[in-house]
């Protein structure tokens, strides 16, 4: 009975033993079987036994390979996921700065545009203020004051300014608009000279635009705000002539 050696391309067939005889004794079906169960099995189980330990190891192998290669991918993984993290973050870092010089660079250009549009509107008040001083009525004689066809009114200024008291007098028909044109030209610069112009926008009289509140007059006692109109120039006489000058923020820095 013929055997494979080994499970590889050059196995060879080994003949274990040999049997004959008549089929009645030696060759009988009982005979055969006692024969292979108790001679040829016994015989064969080494080479079994060696072929399942290389089975074993075979599967063992794969075993430690497949192990192998799930780690090295998951090394891989986690590698490729870092390198990835690392770019989004790299790409959010320099997006977000991106962002960040853009605002700054919009912020520049509007604090820009805004000081320019200050430096315009101080040059067009100047301007103005200017045209509106040369343009003054003539002031009434000391003898019309006394006569009482005009009103002396004394504006005293907000710290800081050149001039801290200023007297002029006004006719008894003015009106309290003549009065805020007059406090207006107090805020130039006495050195500055020109006739001036009304710029684009702006009228020759009181106030010189809508969107322009440049100043507020008030009685030095009791304090009562001075309004622009008629019933102004009445509060201004009642309260003697005298009156105070309040800017707003951004028109103390134009006067300064």
């Amino acid at each position: 009975m013929p055997v494979g050696t080994s499970g590889s391309s050059n196995s060879k067939f080994t003949i274990l033993t040999t049997v004959q005889g008549p089929p009645s004794t030696t060759t009988s079906a009982p005979s055969l079987i006692q024969m292979i169960t108790n001679t040829i099995v016994p015989r064969t189980r080494p080479f079994l036994n060696r072929l399942r330990r290389e089975r074993q190891a075979l599967e063992e192998a794969r075993r430690v390979r497949n192990e192998q290669d799930r780690i090295l991918a998951e090394s891989e993984r986690r590698d490729r996921d870092k390198i990835l993290k690392i770019r989004r973050e790299n790409e959010e870092r320099a997006k977000r700065e991106r962002e960040e010089a853009e605002q700054r660079e919009r912020e520049a250009e509007e604090l820009q545009a805004a000081q320019a549009r200050v430096a315009e509107l101080k040059e067009q008040m100047r301007n103005w203020r200017l045209h509106v001083r040369q343009h003054l009525a003539p002031e009434p004689s000391p003898d019309e004051v006394k006569a009482k066809r005009a009103v002396r009114v004394q504006i005293r200024l907000p710290n800081g300014l050149k001039s801290a008291r200023n007297v002029r007098a006004f006719p008894v028909d003015s009106s309290a608009r003549d009065i805020y044109l007059w406090a207006e030209t107090l805020l130039l610069d006495p050195t500055e000279t020109g006739p001036g112009s009304v710029p684009a926008g702006f009228t020759a009289d009181y106030p010189p635009r809508a969107d322009i509140p440049p100043l507020t007059l008030f009685t030095a006692y009791p304090r009562k705000a001075v309004s622009a109109d008629e019933q102004g120039w009445q509060v201004i006489q009642q309260a003697g002539g005298s009156l105070v000058m309040e800017l707003e923020e951004q028109d103390e820095s134009d006067s300064d």
